[in-house]
């Protein structure tokens, strides 16, 4: 299990994507260990294709009404692991429509120069690379605080902002 599979939805639902870096018996092995069934309403095991990395490269919530996806990754069914209840399948989509988050759309070019790879600092506001003309503009659309940072370097070996960190605590 690594840290960009990782990504809170909110402060008691918790997605992993599922995939190259973090497998099937991670998940279980979490969900038995852990105290995920204090802490956690819902934990979405999201099914991630061959050819992507982590989770935090194709979808970040931006606040709770708000996320930047790249859609055509979500494919499969996710299963939906809440407490006190059987697990399901769900469709990660509407699970998330269902939840009255607004998806802001990033094409193929803009997920590799990682646009979904942002730092959430708090409610609208992020860490993002430079360079994304379009998915700039969406986001000062809806009212985010957009912090931005030169990453030609970083973006060379793959690495987008969050892949320099993650939240420890937000509030």
């Amino acid at each position: 299990m690594e840290g960009g599979d990782l990504v809170f939805l909110d402060e008691d639902t918790l997605l992993v994507g599922v995939g190259n870096r973090t497998n099937w018996p991670a998940i279980q092995q979490f969900i038995r260990t852990s105290k995920y069934s204090q802490d956690l309403r819902c934990l979405l095991a999201i099914p991630l294709p061959s050819w992507v990395l982590h989770l935090d490269g194709t979808m970040m919530p931006i606040d709770r009404d708000l996320m930047i996806i790249h859609e055509p990754v979500f494919r499969k069914a996710s299963t939906l692991y809440e407490t006190g209840r059987a697990k399901r399948k769900v469709d990660l989509l509407k699970f998330l429509r269902g939840r009255q988050m607004t998806l802001l759309q990033v094409t193929d070019y803009e997920r590799q120069r990682k646009a979904t790879n942002v730092i959430p600092l708090g409610a609208r506001k992020v860490i993002a690379y430079n360079g994304n003309a379009r998915v700039r503009r969406e986001l000062l659309k809806n009212g985010v605080d957009l912090i931005e940072i030169e990453g030609s370097e970083l973006i060379r070996g793959s690495g987008g902002p969050r892949c320099l960190t993650t939240v420890i605590l937000r509030e």
